[in-house]
């Protein structure tokens, strides 16, 4: 997963069964990034913010021939901070809520003690966009703090 700005190296091999290959161009869509005329091609990609983009290779040869490779990948906004809302203990189960955004992980951690109490893994949770719930079933503490890290 990429976070905005996302910053990484673009890459192609490329080769000619007949003759060689001249130079290869990158695309961020239909922009042009760069003109690579050397082998390993490859070019910087810098701060792309959140969205949908198709990034493309055109390898060239030397008789003018091209063929073109492309991947599409999506870029997340940053993370933002999981808040707690709808807290309910009914027996010894203890639930509550959080808005998710789509495509994050969120590890949803609990300790029975601040101050130099470890951190439990409870669940994870992929996010969808809509609001998760969480339940700790049989919880033996009276007192537990609880904590969901996006990924």
């Amino acid at each position: 997963m990429l976070t905005a700005p996302a910053s990484f190296s673009f890459s192609a091999t490329a080769s000619d069964s007949d003759g060689t290959v001249t130079q290869v161009e990158f695309f961020n869509d239909s922009a042009s990034l760069d003109i690579d005329t050397t082998n390993p091609y490859g070019v910087p990609v810098n701060n792309l913010a959140a969205g949908t983009y198709t990034l493309s290779a055109v390898a060239t040869d030397n008789l003018g021939a091209k063929a073109t490779n492309s991947v599409r990948l999506t870029v997340n906004g940053p993370a933002q901070p999981a808040t707690l809302f709808d807290p309910l203990r009914a027996g010894n189960d203890f639930m509550f809520s959080f808005a998710s955004q789509s495509g994050r992980t969120y590890q949803v951690q609990y300790t029975d003690g601040l101050g130099g109490g470890s951190w439990q893994l409870l669940t994870t949770l992929t996010g969808n966009g809509s609001t998760m719930t969480v339940t700790n079933r049989n919880v033996p503490a009276a007192l537990r703090f609880y904590r969901v890290e996006s990924q």
